[in-house]
């Protein structure tokens, strides 16, 4: 099967492809028809019964007929296009009020998710400060401690001599 063009087969979903396949057969059928009916008017006017008297009248009635049949067509078709025109207005409703709802939830988890960041950087806050606290009080506790232990003193000088050595200690 083709859609189109020949050989191209580059239809969206299952529905557009029925459209088209729909479409195709129509013209192969139209073309079928003029044909056949140009074949009949030919096949008329060379065996002579065009130019009895009759021949125009039977034209005529054809062409009435023709046109009562395609004016009933047209109706018919206005009628069903109408109705798959409101069937596709009721889609498109339905699928804005989804829409219309999604974007509600969307809105109110957005809400509800701001709300949790502004909790957990208001905890973070705080725990910033108890922990600014706790880094203010480190000189503090260092000072302590090396008044009340002779070792760290020891210790210190003989890490300076080692890192430094006897070399830059006369400078």
């Amino acid at each position: 099967m083709w859609c189109g063009k020949k050989n191209d087969c580059s239809c969206k979903d299952y529905n557009e492809f029925e459209i088209k396949l729909k479409c195709a057969k129509a013209k192969l059928h139209s073309r079928y028809i003029v044909c056949i009916s140009i074949g009949i008017l030919v096949w008329l006017v060379a065996t002579g019964e065009a130019n009895t008297k009759e021949f125009s009248s039977w034209i005529s009635f054809a062409s009435t007929v023709a046109s009562i049949i395609l004016s009933v067509i047209a109706i018919i078709m206005s009628i069903t296009g109408e109705g798959k025109t409101d069937a596709m207005r009721e889609k498109m409703e339905d699928t804005a009020h989804k829409l219309d709802s999604v974007a509600n939830s969307m809105s109110k988890e957005t809400n509800e998710a701001n709300t949790e960041i502004r909790q957990l950087i208001n905890q973070l806050d705080s725990q910033i400060k108890i922990l600014q606290k706790k880094v203010d009080k480190v000189p503090e506790q260092v000072n302590k401690y090396t008044k009340t232990n002779t070792t760290y003193t020891n210790t210190r000088k003989n890490s300076v001599k080692l890192n430094w050595g006897e070399n830059n200690e006369k400078r």
